[in-house]
């Protein structure tokens, strides 16, 4: 047997749910954001002269402490990264089986998933069993 049709005799088992389509964007509140719950601050004067004006003009409260060094932001506004923040939808995952190099079969449930699984395995067992 060569290693292609090695290949194409596997089955394997996934379980699945893509960023696009099992999350949607949350807000900071949503996710417990640490900087949303306790407030966070930045190194002010090592940033460029347009960071400054972006961070002092985003609409947020802040005060400038230790001479000018800091950015305090207080705790119960969007951070920075809201956009990043995700949170998971209510739908199922995949329930996946690609057999070799072939198209995906898609179960509808976990237990039929499982079911699958454990007929392939148990077949596995039997042909190592056989030799």
């Amino acid at each position: 047997m060569n290693l292609n049709s090695a290949v194409d005799l596997t089955r394997r088992y996934r379980i699945n749910a893509p960023l696009d389509t099992h999350f949607r964007q949350a807000t900071c509140a949503e996710v417990d954001c640490p900087q949303y719950l306790m407030g966070w601050k930045l190194r002010y004067d090592t940033l460029s002269e347009q960071n400054k004006h972006l961070v002092t003009h985003c609409g947020r409260s802040f005060r400038i402490t230790d001479g000018g060094s800091w950015i305090e932001f207080e705790a119960g506004q969007q951070c920075f990264a809201y956009s990043k923040h995700l949170t998971r939808i209510d739908k199922p995952e995949n329930f996946l089986v690609r057999e070799g190099r072939g198209a995906a079969l898609v179960h509808a449930s976990a237990d039929d998933w499982i079911d699958d699984l454990h007929t392939h395995t148990d077949q596995v067992s039997e042909q190592k069993q056989r030799g």
